[in-house]
């Protein structure tokens, strides 16, 4: 039996939302309730040039290996994108772990304060609980 996916679960999927397709870590950010998707927010490992603008410095939450012993370095959860993924995707097999407490707050505070993130998104980033 696969376990329903919750906020601040992290799977790593092969997606095919970025240029190439590849394996990312995805932080599940809202389940909406009866559906058979959720949303959630990708982890990377560095930050574009185009993400290296001052303005967006509070879309990028870095996420530290010492709180996350899934990732293999420190990297950053982008919060200015939130996707679209279905829960076939969300499996056992593909369940990395939770995003820690102190990061997950510092998400929320930085998807509310990011310049580009869409207003909903905000909303349903704001009204989270911590793990």
């Amino acid at each position: 039996m696969t376990r329903a996916a919750r906020p601040w679960d992290v799977y790593k999927i092969f997606t095919e939302q970025t240029n190439p397709p590849k394996l990312k870590y995805l932080i599940i950010t809202h389940v909406p309730p009866g559906g058979n998707y959720c949303y959630g927010i990708f982890i990377n490992s560095e930050r574009t040039a185009f993400q290296q603008q001052e303005h967006l410095d509070s879309c990028f939450i870095r996420v530290p290996v010492r709180d996350h012993d899934f990732l293999r370095w420190d990297s950053f959860a982008a919060c200015g994108d939130v996707y679209t993924f279905q829960n076939h995707l969300l499996t056992d097999q593909t369940y990395q772990g939770q995003i820690h407490a102190a990061t997950a707050q510092a998400i929320i505070d930085g998807a509310v304060a990011c310049p580009i993130l869409k207003g909903g998104h905000k909303r349903n980033m704001a009204a989270l609980t911590l793990p």
